[in-house]
């Protein structure tokens, strides 16, 4: 008895190493075979083994080393897979491997400046609740006693805290599930693609939220047309292609409309004006220029390296603007508490002096 594929997790990194690894033995004359056994033999990753272990056995019964990767579809995406594919029918599959390589390092480092944009308000975030919680839970409590010993009229803000922390102490478990529950919600909602179709429309309304992820997007998808067009593959390809490795809902329904169209005839640039939501002006006449010139695969280049610039300016202002709002939310937040505990106890020294 077969036992059932696993499912394993890929680092983009891994991936980046085993495109670039595999096109350096190739272009050094070593067969792929070969080239494959000296990726085992320097991998210590029981993981990482598994995966090259199983393309090996492929490529060594005689299979393609596109249909070897398609053996592991949660490691390797189809944009991956439809290069070797094109590398493959035209007999450079070195040189495809190594613009696999770029190209996946292109949107790993794209993908990192938003996350690094992203993290630090995280951060901050998570240490004000953090701090709130730690004075509500942990110093509030011991001088409630006090405060309840004499008869002084508590302010407003005391007894808001008072409130809390006995939700907090009384009802946490109903509290954890909650948020448990909410979480678990979540997960499954953005799994739905009306759910997440609503969530992307929602984030392009936010000012400075929507030029974030639309540059992300831009950066990553018009680097990835580029890539193929130089490669050779065809335009209805490459938008296909494309389409499955763009994350989100939103996007891959236009790049399909547009593949509709394009395949009807309509020249890409017509097609693009139709979304002007999610490809700005400057993408369409890019493009109408480079099918009047034939640059179109340089072109789509040049406005990925627009975009890129630009998520730079936008992730740098995107910390300076976030940061004295959220200073000013955390020194609220934690002034409220603070203030919830030293009032009450300044009123009492009034009263006893």
């Amino acid at each position: 008895m077969k036992n059932k594929p696993r499912i394993i997790l890929f680092p983009i990194s891994q991936q980046i190493l085993f495109a670039k690894r595999l096109a350096l033995y190739l272009d050094s004359g070593i067969p792929i075979l070969e080239g494959l056994h000296l990726l085992i033999s320097d991998t210590q990753n029981t993981t990482h083994l598994y995966i090259y272990r199983g393309i090996e056995r492929s490529v060594a019964n005689g299979q393609p080393l596109s249909f070897a990767m398609s053996l592991f579809p949660h490691c390797f995406s189809p944009l991956t897979i439809g290069f070797i594919q094109a590398g493959e029918s035209t007999g450079s599959l070195a040189s495809i491997l190594e613009k696999v390589s770029v190209l996946l390092r292109k949107r790993n480092q794209v993908r990192t400046k938003v996350l690094g944009a992203l993290l630090y308000p995280a951060i901050v975030f998570s240490s004000t609740i953090l701090m709130a919680l730690f004075l509500t839970l942990f110093i509030f409590p011991k001088i409630i006693p006090v405060l309840t010993s004499f008869k002084t009229r508590l302010p407003f803000t005391t007894k808001i805290l008072i409130s809390t922390y006995d939700v907090l102490q009384h009802d946490w478990l109903l509290i954890l599930f909650l948020l448990l529950f909410s979480a678990v919600v979540l997960f499954l909602a953005s799994r739905n693609d009306t759910f997440r179709t609503i969530q992307e429309r929602a984030l392009l309304g936010i000012p400075v939220f929507s030029k974030l992820y639309q540059y992300y997007i831009l950066t990553s998808l018009l680097y990835t047309l580029s890539i193929q067009l130089k490669s050779g593959v065809r335009i209805l390809s490459a938008i296909s292609l494309t389409q499955n490795s763009v994350p989100g809902s939103t996007y891959p329904k236009a790049l399909a409309a547009i593949e509709e169209r394009v395949s009807k005839g309509k020249q890409l640039s017509d097609a693009l004006i139709e979304f002007p939501y999610l490809f700005p002006t400057l993408v369409s006449q890019m493009v109408c220029a480079g099918e009047m010139t034939g640059t179109l695969a340089l072109n789509l280049e040049s406005l990925s390296e627009e975009y890129e610039s630009q998520l730079d300016e936008v992730t740098k202002n995107l910390t300076v603007l976030v940061e004295p709002i959220l200073m000013m939310c955390m020194g609220f937040l934690v002034g409220l508490v603070a203030l919830a505990i030293i009032t009450p106890i300044y009123a009492i020294t009034q009263n006893l002096t």
